[in-house]
């Protein structure tokens, strides 16, 4: 088999099997011209059989005879450059398809944390960021986690006012020893007789019983305690006793 080059004419002994390796591209040894093997293909003339003259003279070289040639060069440049060319693409498509996992795996998370965020925000290292993200998301609340009975009353006092007639002082401290942050309780104070009969009962909201230096809305802390002062009437003198509750 032969092919041409459409540039300098050149003429070229071929194989199936380079054309199938360059899929059919050529590059020409003497002009580097590329050109398509099985487009530019020579086929071969019938040839008379020789005449008895022509056997006796030895053979003559013509002067007009293209010179025939094949550089395996040819198709091992070209051959290199698609074999780049296919190891590019699958490299492209791997890069692809990692980020692509990466951004599916990214959303999973992002789903999880967000099912998962009232357990996420009991975590007081990561809570404010909990918090952060949620505010970015719109409608996006985090349940209010609570334990009343993780308040714990560390002390109490009851005295009578040193500046107010017929008024009485509460002194007491309270700490939440559960492991997330929680807000802060509302304080049920009730007073009673000897007989166990309530006589006077005061609600106190956080906003009532935090000085103005305290955020009743930032919750408190794990393992936070609160000392809080209370002002009240005095009930009289059937007030023996007093509690004092969280709700």
């Amino acid at each position: 088999m032969q092919t041409q080059c459409p540039e300098c004419q050149t003429t070229f002994n071929i194989t199936q099997e380079h054309l199938d390796i360059a899929n059919g591209q050529v590059r020409c040894t003497q002009c580097q011209a590329v050109f398509d093997g099985h487009v530019n293909m020579q086929h071969a003339e019938p040839q008379a059989p020789p005449h008895l003259d022509d056997i006796a003279k030895p053979p003559q070289e013509s002067k007009n005879t293209t010179a025939t040639n094949i550089n395996p060069l040819i198709f091992s440049d070209l051959t290199k450059d698609a074999v780049d060319k296919s190891a590019w693409g699958k490299t492209l498509k791997s890069i692809t398809l990692a980020l692509f996992s990466m951004a599916l795996l990214a959303i999973l998370l992002i789903q999880i944390a967000y099912l998962k965020r009232s357990e996420l925000v009991r975590i007081a290292s990561i809570a404010p960021y909990v918090q952060q993200a949620c505010n970015a998301i719109p409608q996006c609340i985090i349940p209010t986690q609570r334990a009343l009975e993780q308040f714990q009353l560390e002390s109490r006092n009851v005295y009578a006012h040193p500046n107010t007639a017929n008024a009485l002082v509460v002194t007491a401290t309270f700490s939440n020893k559960a492991d997330f942050q929680q807000p802060y309780p509302t304080l049920i104070l009730s007073m009673s007789n000897v007989r166990g009969q309530e006589v006077a009962t005061r609600r106190f909201t956080p906003t009532e019983y935090l000085d103005k230096f305290s955020n009743a809305d930032a919750g408190m802390a794990p393992q936070q305690s609160s000392s809080i002062s209370l002002e009240l009437a005095d009930p009289g003198e059937q007030a023996m006793a007093f509690e004092i509750d969280f709700q």
